[in-house]
């Protein structure tokens, strides 16, 4: 969560979930999903952060992966790249 004088401006969801393989095993990783800001912040760098410090601490955790459902345009700033591309479909 970012905060501002007490008051709640951002905030990023990571939530634990995985990925099948073909031999039936399951991988874990994340899917990050919300991300929010309020309107009047935004532009500030407060999402990339919100983004930067969730994938230190989800790597600090031991998650190899994060998955995300938004805007494409948004996302590949933080290296996102459609899942497709990795052989995995949803």
């Amino acid at each position: 969560m970012a905060e501002l004088d007490g008051q709640l401006i951002g905030h990023v969801m990571f939530t634990k979930t995985y990925v099948a393989q073909p031999d039936g095993s399951k991988y874990d990783t994340l899917m990050v999903a919300p991300l929010s800001v309020l309107l009047e912040y935004r532009n500030a760098g407060i999402g990339s952060a919100l983004m930067k410090e969730g994938f230190r601490i989800a790597e600090a955790s031991g998650y190899g992966a994060a998955f995300l459902l938004g805007d494409p345009n948004y996302y590949q700033r933080f290296g996102y790249k459609p899942s497709h591309l990795y052989g995995i479909l949803l």
